[in-house]
């Protein structure tokens, strides 16, 4: 039997914040029941940039490393932590800070430019906006310059 005692509020309404339940050990006392964090989960199309190091089975207290994948840029890593006293078997650690990985350089194609700053634009004859793209497990490739039509004088 399980008494609730509260909950997050981002899961006020269905599921329980402490759960203070018997065990069999000590039948007579009531123990708070902690629920380990989930490992983390990345945005659709993402997973491959990251990788986790003892992010499974993270206990409350507890802390695991994340950091970007090779070829997805930064060297830097983050550390993410399974709140103390979780009880939310749904709850995700919590990171110390916004890890950013990003696409590999694209190869060079007809309508682009690689400006000073290294960001890419269309060149001169095409139009539209430049954007790398480097979906899971497909090289990165750049889009959205289209070359510029020239108009034909309409005849009478």
């Amino acid at each position: 039997p399980c008494l609730i005692s509260g909950r997050d509020e981002d899961v006020q309404d269905w599921i329980p914040n402490t759960c203070l339940c018997q065990t069999a050990s000590e039948s007579a006392a009531k123990v708070p029941m902690c629920s380990i964090c989930r490992p983390p989960v990345f945005l659709p199309g993402t997973s491959c940039m990251y990788e986790t190091f003892g992010c499974t089975g993270l206990a409350p207290g507890e802390s695991c490393g994340i950091s970007c994948k090779s070829p997805y840029g930064s060297s830097q890593s983050v550390t993410a932590e399974c709140p103390s006293g979780n009880s939310n078997p749904f709850k995700m650690p919590v990171f110390s800070q916004i890890l950013t990985c990003t696409c590999p350089e694209p190869d060079p194609a007809q309508g682009y430019t690689k400006t000073s700053s290294g960001s890419w634009v269309c060149a001169s004859g095409y139009t539209g906006t430049a954007t790398v793209s480097c979906p899971c497990g497909e090289e990165p490739t750049l889009s959205g310059c289209t070359k510029l039509q020239s108009c034909a004088v309409p005849t009478a």
